[in-house]
């Protein structure tokens, strides 16, 4: 993975958590996901913004099946 990958996992992070920037949170969650849809721990924050965001649980549990298909021995 790209440094650059991880800066907007932790940009996003920060956004989300500290900031409570919730709209450009998900813009960076989003790029990172564009850079490395295989990074199972921001496809899981992006899951939980979409969930705390827009309370749509389809699309959220969409995001977190994508994480135990990608890593299903990591549960």
């Amino acid at each position: 993975m790209a440094e650059t990958d991880r800066l907007g996992t932790r940009i996003g992070k920060f956004l989300h958590e500290v900031e409570r920037d919730t709209k450009r949170a998900e813009e960076y969650y989003g790029r990172a996901i564009l850079a490395n849809p295989g990074d199972g721990e921001v496809v899981s924050l992006y899951g939980n913004l979409i969930w705390e965001k827009h309370r749509d649980e389809s699309r959220a549990k969409s995001y977190f099946d994508r994480v135990v298909n990608a890593s299903p021995d990591d549960w």
